[in-house]
């Protein structure tokens, strides 16, 4: 097997180990992994920034289209983790809140999904560690450089998650 093509299938074994992990703790949640990664980008926005977010702007943040983020909101709404709230700037539309029981869960798989990325990371020592990171950069700087315009970059903590 060429090293290049051993590489890039350890960097897709090593993802799906983590993302396996991940979605058996966020199933003991009764969550799907897209509704996990919408609720991390809501809560960065709400909490973090400090800003209101629609559903539209929920949709163009994530990549995910209008008609599945209305599905994935209408599941979170009913199983009490968001709800809708009417905007005070613009009644025609409508901001996307926490629920208490909401927030709470986000927290807590926050730290569950830092723990998984994490873990694997301690077989590194600190320069093993600084070197991963330089590499990966290179890579991704190339990817970004020589993208072909139909890819959607997504600032987020869950790449792949869209």
């Amino acid at each position: 097997m060429d090293l290049r093509q051993e590489v890039v299938e350890l960097i897709f074994r090593v993802a799906k180990i983590g993302k396996l992990k991940l979605n058996r703790q966020l199933a003991q949640k009764g969550l799907t992994l897209p509704q996990y990664f919408v609720m991390k980008m809501l809560y960065k926005k709400t909490y973090e920034e400090k800003k209101p977010i629609s559903p539209a702007d929920l949709s163009t943040l994530t990549g995910i289209s209008r008609s599945t983020m209305t599905g994935i909101i209408d599941r979170l709404e009913k199983n009490c983790l968001l709800d809708r709230k009417q905007n005070p700037q613009d009644r025609r539309s409508q901001n996307i809140e926490f629920t208490e029981k909401g927030l709470n869960i986000v927290q807590d798989l926050s730290m569950v999904a830092d723990e998984i990325r994490n873990e694997p990371l301690k077989a590194l020592s600190e320069e093993q560690l600084l070197n991963l990171r330089d590499d990966l950069i290179l890579i991704e700087n190339y990817l970004k450089d020589h993208e072909d315009g139909d890819l959607v970059y997504l600032k987020s903590e869950e790449p792949g998650e869209h």
